[in-house]
């Protein structure tokens, strides 16, 4: 048990010790965690610690996907089995599923990149990636292509590459018809058809439908301003 400056230890229904730090300061006897209520930290000791609880699971056949709480699990089903984007950019005109995932998707507008790989320096929009792309130092890499022998940390990538191989382009243009291996190319490919060039140049003004467009714009007309900075998207 941690002490506090008044030597209280408050306590939930379950009797899960939590600590009072202060006036809106509770720290979980079971692991570092603070929060700014206690009813916040009752539901914490509940979802995270709770022996007893049963997480929400998605009913919906073949999937069974499981979730900390009902909220994650009901965004889940809007954004992937109901498709349900009702959050909609106002720089490019994309829809998203949860207000979260709009402001990541800004990020890229901005073309801000503030958090360092600890290890070598590249940079990310989002801590979440710099936090997946840490892994890849010093992890082995168990997923290996048949054909050319390359190896990969994540299966999804494995699976990505592929299609290099196979000539499969399942991704289908709505507008015409041309195939693509993955969907971020698609939705890369989309934006000629509607006219949408959300990538705009800060030096010059020019607008752009994709973001590398924007990079070779950049690095070709305006290389005195870029930063010799490590940095991926």
């Amino acid at each position: 048990m941690v002490p506090t400056s008044s030597g209280q230890v408050a306590q939930n229904t379950q009797a899960k010790p939590f600590v009072k730090l202060g006036n809106h300061e509770f720290q979980c006897g079971e692991c570092p965690k603070v929060l700014s209520s206690s009813g916040g930290m009752r539901y914490h000791l509940k979802v995270f610690h709770d022996k007893d609880y049963s997480p929400p699971v998605c009913p919906y056949p073949d999937c069974g996907k499981i979730f900390r709480i009902q909220k994650y699990l009901d965004h889940h089903i809007d954004s992937t089995h109901n498709n349900v984007k009702n959050h909609l950019c106002d720089l490019c005109g994309k829809s998203l599923s949860t207000l979260f995932s709009l402001k990541i998707h800004k990020l890229y507008h901005a073309d801000r990149k503030d958090h360092s790989c600890q290890f070598c320096g590249l940079k990310f929009r989002t801590i979440g990636r710099k936090n997946i792309h840490e892994k890849i130092h010093g992890a082995e890499k168990k997923f290996v292509c048949e054909v050319c022998s390359r190896p990969f940390l994540w299966k999804k990538s494995w699976r990505k590459h592929m299609l290099t191989h196979s000539g499969e382009r399942p991704f289908k243009c709505d507008t015409c018809h041309k195939g693509f291996s993955c969907k971020w190319n698609l939705q890369q490919h989309a934006r000629i058809h509607s006219n949408l060039r959300p990538y705009v140049c800060e030096w010059c003004g020019k607008a752009f439908t994709i973001n590398q467009s924007l990079k070779e714009h950049r690095a070709k007309y305006h290389p005195q301003h870029l930063k010799p900075e490590a940095s991926v998207e």
